[in-house]
């Protein structure tokens, strides 16, 4: 039985393969049962690849951001057996089996698996080597060898409908016919991704886009993604990879029975919010905005470089925590990210991207409760800290090695604000190494956050403007990101806040580049009580897509005069994209702010359900890892429900 909020916002459902009830598409695992053994990591790396290829053959306009370690292309899994014992299993590529040091038969089966007799009780290690990702296929639990006694447990995912190994089957397809318009081009009615596919005996030219001006473009120099058609046989064709768009045409030809066959990931929609005033809309929209950017990744976005970007997750976890609550995703993005060892430089080349990737740990384990995934990134999260400490000067800065700077699509000085971002991150390693009782670690980093604290008091914050300034140099610049970072962060003293809250609400500072840190802003100002700014902003940013006809939400804010005008980016004509992952905060912010439903102990263990005034009636179903917290409120009233294992504090 759906909720109450997944029934009134039915009316404002913009994904053609929505479903609160089941996952859509249907998931293409044959059931919930491990079959499939990796290397942790490898798998993740393998999707990686994959789309760093596809990346290099269609040749977008974008570079290929960090550096990741190579997948392991032998491994050695291991399982202690009691008594002797025949073992079928499967393999993805050569394989050899022996116990206390002495090689076992492996007979192959008619059926593609493998035999092996285990003659006696010990310790039996299955070597598997691959040119692609070395697999196991078997029904029991096995761990990795690593070498020196040291196992590690495997990464498992059950079998798969198709019969194939998890990573040669492909994101599921959802058919939809476009809309034949006047003109004889095409709508599918909503931003979507996927291949074009009709009949037609010609290979007819491509145009397609995110917006009609997009699609009106004929040269494909210009183009963004790659909208090569090719012959697919049977008189078929069908677009060479899969594109961004929502409107399309064809030059050259006039193909029949034209289809969009959609790239969709899985999912349910778990979560649901319904408002006045055009909310349900707007969350429905930052639902759908996100569920396209899902894809083996939760990516930046569906049109450009389509790539998992640490900065870009702190805010499509939160979207997805509220709407659908995928995990498994989320750990493989963390996963895949945390491949980018500092070995190998800055995650995704950037450094505050290494500083927000540790702070999207933190967020997993509120939202998710994830300890096993927690102990197995440990490493991987205290090499990344250790590793920024090392860079930093004297005074506690991050000051070597400090190629790309990012924060913000936003001019202006932006070293203070890294450094108040890095003392996020400190402070969010300290609470994760706290969850695992590493009581040095924690000691050690949040003796150096408080150490960096006092540095960028003593030489970024302005006691006569009651700001922290840009620079470190202390010369009078100001920007909403150092404040902003100050008040998220925690960094801002008590006495400090109210000033810096009053600054970040009015216009004297520079605006923000970017819908990914106005959620964050909107955020800071609702819980701190400044809703009148927080509807100001909702409306002025993802209000006013809404006006101008999007169906997602767009990577860049600002107001424009014409599609030519929010469709340009990067100096290129069509370089916007008009659905980005980090633009789906209304998604969280809408619940978490109007219905104040936000956990304080992992996993929604204890949360807080506090309700604000004047905005009108309002519900809400938010899942967790126990099951549904539906809310509504009304008139006034509020009515909670919630699994028995959960505690509301503010009842």
């Amino acid at each position: 039985m759906i909720s109450e909020a997944h029934r009134l916002s039915r009316s404002a459902v913009i994904d053609p393969a929505y479903s609160a009830e089941k996952l859509s598409p249907p998931s293409l695992f044959a059931d919930e049962n491990p079959f499939w053994h990796y290397a942790s990591g490898d798998l993740e790396l393998f999707y990686l690849e994959k789309m760093r290829l596809s990346f290099i053959r269609e040749k977008r306009n974008v570079g290929w951001y960090g550096k990741f370690r190579p997948i392991a292309l032998r491994v050695v899994f291991s399982r202690m057996f009691d008594a002797p014992v025949s073992i079928v299993f499967q393999s993805s590529g050569s394989c050899s089996v022996e116990q206390n040091g002495v090689s076992l038969k492996v007979h192959a089966q008619e059926d593609g698996s493998f035999l092996c007799e285990i003659p006696c009780a010990g310790m039996v290690h299955v070597t598997v080597e691959s040119k692609e990702i070395p697999a196991l296929g078997s029904p029991l639990e096995w761990r990795l060898f690593r070498g020196n006694g040291i196992e590690v447990s495997a990464e498992r995912l059950p079998r798969m409908k198709s019969g194939l190994p998890p990573h040669r089957e492909e994101v599921p397809e959802f058919m939809l016919c476009p809309e034949r318009l006047p003109d004889g081009g095409y709508d599918a009615g909503r931003e979507v991704f996927g291949r074009i596919e009709a009949d037609s005996v010609e290979v007819p030219h491509l145009c397609a886009g995110e917006s009609r001006y997009e699609a009106a473009n004929e040269n494909p120099e210009l183009s963004e993604q790659d909208l090569g058609m090719i012959a697919a046989g049977d008189g078929k064709i069908r677009s060479r990879s899969p594109v961004a768009f929502r409107y399309f045409r064809f030059i050259g030809a006039e193909p029949e029975n034209v289809r969009c066959r959609l790239l969709f990931h899985p999912v349910r929609y778990r979560g649901a919010f319904a408002g006045e005033g055009g909310l349900t809309g707007l969350w429905m929209r930052s639902a759908y905005t996100l569920r396209l950017c899902m894809y083996n990744f939760l990516l930046d976005g569906i049109k450009r470089d389509r790539m998992p970007w640490a900065g870009d997750l702190s805010i499509s976890l939160l979207s997805n925590a509220y709407s659908f609550a995928d995990a498994s995703i989320i750990r493989r993005t963390l996963t895949v990210l945390g491949c980018s060892g500092p070995e190998f430089g800055d995650v995704n080349g950037c450094v505050d991207f290494s500083c927000w990737l540790t702070v999207c740990h933190e967020l997993y384990q509120k939202y998710f409760h994830d300890p096993e995934f927690l102990r197995r990134s440990w490493e991987s999260i205290r090499s990344r800290v250790d590793s920024l400490i090392s860079r930093c000067d004297s005074d506690g800065f991050l000051a070597r090695d400090l190629n790309w700077i990012f924060i913000d699509w936003a001019p202006g000085n932006k070293l203070s604000a890294l450094q108040i971002l890095f003392y996020m991150s400190l402070r969010s390693a300290a609470r994760l190494a706290d969850r695992l009782n590493a009581a040095a670690e924690a000691e050690r980093w949040n003796t150096f956050a408080a150490r960096l604290k006092g540095s960028v008091y003593e030489r970024c914050f302005s006691e006569k403007m009651g700001l922290f300034r840009a620079g470190l140099d202390g010369s009078e610049e100001y920007t909403r990101h150092a404040n902003l970072f100050a008040l998220l962060s925690g960094m801002a003293e008590e006495k400090d806040r109210s000033g810096l809250l009053t600054a970040i609400c009015r216009d004297e500072l520079p605006e923000l580049g970017t819908p990914f840190l106005q959620g964050w802003e909107l955020l800071v100002a609702a819980e701190a009580g400044k809703l009148e700014f927080f509807r100001k902003k909702l409306d002025e940013v993802w209000g006013y897509m809404l006006e101008q006809g999007a169906t997602t939400f767009w990577e860049g804010w600002g107001r424009y005069s014409s599609e030519k005008d929010y469709c340009a980016f990067y100096g290129r004509p069509y370089g916007a994209s008009l659905c980005h992952a980090w633009s789906s905060g209304p998604a969280f912010l809408l619940p978490r702010v109007l219905m104040g439903l936000v956990p304080e102990e992992d996993g929604w263990k204890t949360f807080h359900c506090r309700p604000v005034r004047n905005f009108g009636n309002f519900c809400c179903t938010v899942p967790t890892p126990e099951g549904p917290i539906e809310a509504s409120w009304k008139d006034g009233v509020l009515m909670l429900t919630h699994p028995d294992s959960l505690i509301c504090l503010d009842k």
